[in-house]
């Protein structure tokens, strides 16, 4: 998300108008506590996992909201062995 508001400033200052296609974002889950050591692919599955249950596994809407095309999230489902029928 901040890369894509990045890249809307143009290299400048993030400006609230260049968050605007944030609203309605997934609220943050809460972080890791000190002693868990959550892998970049770990914490990858989790924010999928969050964005799909809030779009109860309809895969277009959960792309749309990560920021990533449909076939890049089916394969990110299958790498990380994600059930959609469990989301339903």
């Amino acid at each position: 998300m901040l890369e894509r508001a990045w890249i809307l400033s143009d290299g400048g200052p993030i400006r609230t108008d260049h968050l605007a296609h944030l609203s309605g974002a997934v609220a943050p889950t809460a972080p890791p506590s000190e002693d868990e050591n959550l892998s970049l692919e770990a914490a990858e599955k989790r924010h999928i996992l969050e964005v799909l249950k809030r779009f109860r596994g309809r895969v277009p809407e959960a792309a749309e909201k990560l920021g990533i095309s449909k076939p890049t999230l089916y394969r990110k489902i299958s790498e990380h062995g994600i059930d959609l029928k469990e989301l339903k």
